[in-house]
């Protein structure tokens, strides 16, 4: 991708948060293949996705309910 992270950034800086691929399923990078929404470093092989506010991972999940039984 021309740009770099950066690039990549910039392109999806509104309606997407930028998510590590660790905190993804397998099936969400996949999508985020499919759909131009993935950059892969070159120098450290870690991977990036553009995920939409409306999507969630599993930390998201673990995180509402730790808030949740916290109340």
């Amino acid at each position: 991708m021309s740009g770099g992270i950066w690039g990549f950034m910039k392109k999806f800086v509104d309606g997407h948060r930028i998510v590590s691929t660790g905190d993804l399923t397998l099936f969400q990078i996949a999508e985020a293949r499919k759909e131009g929404r993935i950059f892969i470093d070159n120098e450290t092989g870690l991977g990036w996705v553009a995920l939409p506010w409306e999507l969630t991972t599993a930390k998201d999940k673990q995180r509402e309910s730790d808030l949740s039984n916290r109340k």
